[in-house]
C-alpha cells in the first residue's frame, strides 16, 4: 500500500487539477463543445460545489462526436500545455479512458510504469459517451462486446500485469493476464487494431438515443438518454466554473443510490501515486 495524501499536497493537486479544468471549460465554451462532470467530479459539483474534500481526480464526460472535435482542435491552441493521451493521438496508453495531461508535472502510478509510461503529467480524465442501443438485449450484447476488447486492450498494453489480491488467487490472475497478452500477440491485436474494434463497435449505432461511458467496466449504471444530459447547467466548482447534466440527478441517483449522503470517515478513499511532481517544480516520492 501507498500513502495517503498529506492535506497540504492533495489541496496543491487539486489546485493544479482546477487550472486543468478552467482550460478546458474556456476552451469548450469558446469551440461550441459540449462538456460536464461526472463520476465523483459531480458529486463535488453538486454536493461541496467544489471538489469531493478527499477527491484526487477529475472525471468529465463528452459525447462522441464532441470528443473527436475536441481532440481535433484542442492540442492545436493548448498543445504547448497539454497532451492528450488515448488510442485515438500519438500518446497512446493502457487505457481507453482519455487523459488531458498538463506538460511539465508528474503523476506516476503503479499502473503507468507497469506500462513504462512514467512520464504522464497530471491529469483530467475524459469518459467518451458512446453510442448504445436502445434495445435492452441488443445493448447487453454491445456491452459484453466492448467490456471483452477493453481487456484485450488493457492486457496488451499493460507491459506487466499485477493482480492486487491474496496468494494463490493474484498469481492465478497475472498468469491469466499474461496468456491474454500472448493471445492479442499471436493474433496480432495491437493497440491500434483492437481501438479499431472498439470504436467499430460503439460507432455501430449512431442513430441510438442512448449513451453510455465505458470506464473499467461498462454497465446499466452510466447508461442515459442523450436528451438527458442538456442543456447543460454551469455551476461552481470552487474558485472556477464547471458544466453539469441536466438530469444530474437522475446520473447520479443510479449509480450511486443517495449521493448526497457523506460517507463515513472510512469510506473517503484516495491513494497516492508512486510519484508526484507539481508546475512549481516540487516532487513527492511517496515510495520513501
Amino acid at each position: 500500500m501507498f500513502l495517503k495524501y498529506p492535506d497540504n499536497v492533495l489541496k496543491k493537486l487539486q489546485e493544479e487539477e482546477r487550472e486543468i479544468v478552467a482550460d478546458i471549460h474556456r476552451f469548450c465554451k469558446e469551440n461550441d463543445i459540449g462538456y460536464f462532470a461526472v463520476g465523483g467530479t459531480l458529486i463535488g459539483a453538486v454536493r461541496h460545489h467544489d471538489f469531493i474534500p478527499w477527491d484526487d481526480d477529475i472525471d468529465l464526460g463528452m459525447l462522441r462526436e464532441d470528443f473527436d472535435r475536441f481532440i481535433e482542435r484542442f492540442e492545436k491552441e493548448y498543445g504547448d500545455k497539454y497532451e492528450i493521451c488515448c488510442p485515438d493521438t500519438k500518446n497512446r496508453y493502457y487505457s481507453f479512458v482519455p487523459k488531458i495531461a498538463k506538460k511539465g508535472t508528474l503523476f506516476e502510478t503503479d499502473l503507468a510504469r507497469r506500462s513504462d509510461v512514467t512520464d504522464m503529467g497530471i491529469f483530467a480524465e475524459i469518459f467518451v459517451f458512446e453510442n448504445v442501443s436502445a434495445d435492452k438485449s441488443e445493448r447487453a450484447k454491445q456491452i459484453r462486446s466492448v467490456n471483452r476488447i477493453k481487456n484485450l486492450y488493457n492486457a496488451r498494453m499493460v507491459k506487466r500485469p499485477v493482480a492486487y489480491d491474496a496468494f494463490p488467487l493474484n498469481a492465478a490472475k497475472v498468469a491469466v493476464k499474461y496468456a491474454v497478452k500472448v493471445y492479442t500477440l499471436l493474433r496480432g491485436l495491437n493497440g491500434e487494431k483492437l481501438n479499431a474494434m472498439y470504436l467499430g463497435t460503439t460507432k455501430s449505432d449512431a442513430s441510438t438515443d442512448y449513451a453510455a461511458y465505458f470506464g473499467d467496466m461498462t454497465t446499466e449504471d452510466f447508461l442515459t438518454k442523450k436528451e438527458e444530459l442538456f442543456p447543460l447547467q454551469e455551476v461552481d466548482f470552487g474558485s472556477i466554473k464547471i458544466m453539469i447534466p441536466a438530469n444530474y440527478d437522475k446520473l447520479l441517483t443510479q449509480a450511486y443510490g443517495d449521493y448526497m449522503q457523506v460517507p463515513p470517515e472510512d469510506k473517503r478513499w484516495n491513494q497516492a501515486p508512486l510519484r508526484i511532481r507539481f508546475s512549481d517544480g516540487e516532487e513527492i516520492d511517496f515510495q520513501q
